[in-house]
């Protein structure tokens, strides 16, 4: 995608607030298991929402480009 997504914007900083804010609590702390349950996925649906298959050409293309 060429343009920004401000909303998708506005969730990746919430989800980077979270993984910041999980760093400050005990293992122990049900806040953490809330934050935890979360804000990983919040990430997968964001990546899969962005990605465009028609960028790469298939599974060798996608890798090519990683690397």
């Amino acid at each position: 995608m060429d343009k920004r997504i401000e909303w998708l914007d506005v969730l990746k900083g919430i989800g980077i607030f979270f993984v910041v804010a999980g760093h400050f609590y005990k293992s122990d702390d049900p806040v953490l298991v809330y934050i935890y349950s979360f804000h990983m996925p919040l990430f997968f649906f964001i990546s899969g929402y962005v990605y465009d298959d028609r960028r790469y050409a298939g599974v060798s293309g996608f890798l090519k480009r990683g690397f």
